[in-house]
């Protein structure tokens, strides 16, 4: 964000029971002041455990109780910023991505307007969700379609849109504004790949997170994006005295290529 000269505040939502050398090193980054400490019994704790969710991604609903602020871009820690992405708040809220066919938003990417109502009545849904099944019964809406948060989040919204008064519409941001790292390896993404990169705001790694020791990529244009994404961590390594490095050699299968716009051999 500080590279792109993001100047909205940057806030980071932290798990309560967190590794404490963890929590520090978070607030050497941001500033303790800009530091969100999630109750998880508050929201993973409603959650059944027999209701087959994926239940500890649903902390990031807490981002929906920061009232202090008019509107909030949230962001998954697997995101890569590639551009200035101010402009994101001009969208109407809540808004996100869709991948693909799928008629959810994926939340790694979402601008929304906290509003302590809407945090609550999300709270007290909680208890009752269950990851949908097609071949059962439902007497009435199960709240998701799926076992993530996401579902739940596109559920609940649709359900406010249908309700509302005004003429409220469901918003959704161009795919290129937080891209899918798997959608990249799509046939249909490689002209945009090899001649129009600028075009992508945002990279999510999905399936491509360099922390994990299964990620060993050799797509080219994946690969390029990951070393933009090691670059962008320059400066990280005064803090290894506190949290080790990344040991996963995620660069591994990556050579010597790169993808280099039209444009730039010019």
């Amino acid at each position: 964000m500080m590279k792109h000269n993001i100047s909205a505040a940057h806030v980071v939502l932290v798990p309560h029971d967190m590794k404490q050398s963890l929590q520090d090193v978070i607030a050497l980054w941001v500033g303790e002041e800009n530091c969100r400490f999630v109750m998880k019994d508050e929201i993973v704790g409603k959650i059944s455990s027999t209701s087959k969710i994926w239940a500890a991604t649903f902390n990031k609903l807490w981002a929906f109780n920061l009232t202090e602020f008019e509107k909030v871009i949230v962001l998954d820690g697997d995101i890569l910023i590639r551009t200035d992405i101010m402009h994101w708040f001009d969208y109407p809220t809540p808004c996100a991505i869709q991948a693909g066919n799928d008629l959810n938003w994926n939340s790694g990417a979402m601008v929304i307007t906290p509003d302590s109502m809407e945090f609550q009545q999300m709270l007290s849904r909680l208890p009752h969700l269950e990851r949908y099944d097609a071949n059962k019964a439902y007497d009435s809406d199960p709240m998701t379609s799926g076992y993530g948060d996401q579902d739940f989040v596109t559920a609940f919204f649709l359900g406010v849109q249908k309700n509302a008064t005004d003429d409220r519409k469901r918003c959704v941001m161009p795919t290129e504004s937080a891209v899918l790292s798997s959608s990249l390896q799509i046939p249909d993404f490689s002209y945009f790949n090899k001649f129009q990169p600028w075009i992508y705001e945002t990279v999510h790694f999905t399936v491509d997170k360099p922390w994990r020791g299964d990620t060993q990529p050799d797509h080219p244009f994946v690969c390029s994006m990951l070393r933009e994404w090691n670059e962008s961590m320059q400066g990280v390594e005064k803090y290894y005295d506190l949290i080790p490095p990344i040991e996963n050699d995620y660069l591994r299968n990556c050579g010597n290529s790169s993808i280099i716009a039209a444009q730039d051999q010019e």
